[in-house]
C-alpha cells in the first residue's frame, strides 16, 4: 500500500505493523517461489542445451557418414569410368595392332606376287637367250661355212703364199671367244646372285616385321592393366582451427538430408547402369571379334585344303586305286540288287 512508503516504522500502529508484516511475509516467499523457479529454468535450460548438443551430434554423425558413403560412391563410379576408358584404349590398340598385321600381310603377299612376276621375266629372260645362243650356234656356222668357201675362192685364185698367209693372218684376227665366254657368264652369275640377295633380304625383312607384329599382339593379350586400390597417402596441408561457436549454425530437416541422399544414389545408380550398358555393349563386340576371326581361320583352312585337293599329282598307283575302288563298289551294287532266289 502507498502508507508503507510514506509512514515511519515507530509512527505505525498495531495493525499497520501486522500488515507490514504480512506484505514482507509474502515478499519473502514471492522470492523463494522465484528462486525455485529461476533453478527449474536453469535445470530446463541445461537439459534443453544438452538435449541440443546430442542432436547436433548425432546429426554431425550421421552427415559424416553420408559424406564417407558419397565419397565411396564417388570412388566407386570414377574407377569403373577408368576401367571402360582402360578398356577403350586396349580395344583400340588391338585393332590398330590387327590392322598393321593385316597390312604386313598384303605386303607380303604383294611381294610373292611380284617374286612370281619377276621369276617369269626371269623365264622369259632365259627362253631370249637360249634363242640368241641358237643364234649365235647358226652365226657361227654361217661362219664356219664363209671361212670355207673363202679359203676356197683362194685356193683358187692361187695366189702367192706370202699373200695368202697375210690374207689368212688379218681374216684370224678375232676378239678371244674365251674371254667373250667368260664375262658373259660371270656377267649372268652376278645378276642372278644379286637378285636372290635382294629378294631374301626383303622377304626376311617382311617375315621379322610379321614375327615381331605377332609378339606385340602376344603381349598385348598377356599385359593387360589392372586397376589397384592402394590406401590413400597423407596431405601435409595445414588443418585450419577447430570450430568453438556456433553463431551461423543452421538447422536442417533431416527430409531435406533425405532427399539430398535418395537423389544422390539415383545418380550413381544411373551411372551405374549406364557402365554396365557399356560393358555388355564391349563385350558383345569383343565376342563379334573372335567369331570373326575363327570364321576367318576356318576359310582359310578350306582354302588351303581346296589347294592341296587341286595340287595332288594323280599317279598310276592312285589311278589303280580308283579304278579298283570304282569297280568294288559296281559289284557291291550288283549284289545287293539282285534278287534272292529261295531255297
Amino acid at each position: 500500500e502507498a502508507w508503507m512508503d510514506e509512514v515511519k516504522p515507530e509512527d505505525m500502529t498495531e495493525t499497520q505493523k501486522k500488515k507490514v508484516a504480512e506484505f514482507e511475509r509474502q515478499t519473502t516467499q514471492l522470492a523463494a517461489l522465484q528462486e525455485a523457479y529461476r533453478k527449474k529454468q536453469e535445470g530446463n535450460l541445461l537439459r534443453v542445451k544438452e538435449e541440443i548438443r546430442d542432436l547436433r551430434q548425432k546429426f554431425q554423425d550421421k552427415f559424416k557418414r553420408l559424406q564417407d558413403q558419397r565419397r565411396q560412391v564417388e570412388t566407386e563410379i570414377l574407377k569403373e569410368e577408368l576401367y571402360s576408358i582402360r578398356h577403350c584404349v586396349w580395344v583400340n590398340s588391338s585393332i590398330d595392332r590387327a590392322n598393321s598385321l593385316d597390312d604386313l600381310l598384303r605386303e607380303l603377299s604383294d611381294c610373292s606376287r611380284q617374286t612370281k612376276r619377276t621369276t617369269e621375266e626371269v623365264a622369259k629372260v632365259r627362253e631370249r637367250c637360249e634363242q640368241l645362243e641358237t643364234q649365235h650356234r647358226n652365226a657361227q656356222q654361217t661362219e664356219k661355212e664363209i671361212v670355207a668357201s673363202l679359203k676356197a675362192c683362194l685356193h683358187h685364185a692361187q695366189l702367192p703364199p706370202e699373200t695368202y698367209n697375210a690374207l689368212m693372218a688379218i681374216f684370224r684376227q678375232k676378239f678371244p671367244k674365251e674371254l667373250m665366254k667368260l664375262s658373259s657368264e660371270r656377267f649372268c652369275k652376278h645378276d642372278k646372285t644379286s637378285r636372290q640377295q635382294q629378294e631374301a633380304s626383303l622377304e626376311a625383312s617382311f617375315v621379322e616385321r610379321i614375327s615381331e607384329a605377332r609378339r606385340e599382339l602376344e603381349m598385348m593379350e598377356m599385359d593387360v592393366k589392372l586397376l589397384v586400390e592402394i590406401k590413400q597417402g597423407r596431405v601435409e596441408v595445414s588443418s585450419p582451427a577447430p570450430v568453438n561457436m556456433y553463431e551461423d549454425a543452421c538447422i536442417v530437416h533431416k527430409e531435406a538430408i533425405e532427399r539430398c541422399n535418395e537423389a544422390i544414389l539415383a545418380i550413381g545408380k544411373q551411372k551405374l547402369d549406364m557402365l554396365e550398358m557399356i560393358k555388355e555393349f564391349r563385350r558383345k563386340i569383343v565376342m563379334v571379334e573372335w567369331e570373326k576371326q575363327v570364321l576367318d581361320a576356318e576359310a582359310r583352312e578350306l582354302e588351303e585344303k581346296t589347294k592341296d585337293v587341286h595340287m595332288l599329282r594323280v599317279t598310276k598307283e592312285i589311278q589303280k586305286y580308283l579304278a579298283a575302288d570304282g569297280g568294288r563298289n559296281v559289284v557291291i551294287k550288283q549284289t545287293h540288287s539282285a534278287p534272292y532266289l529261295p531255297l
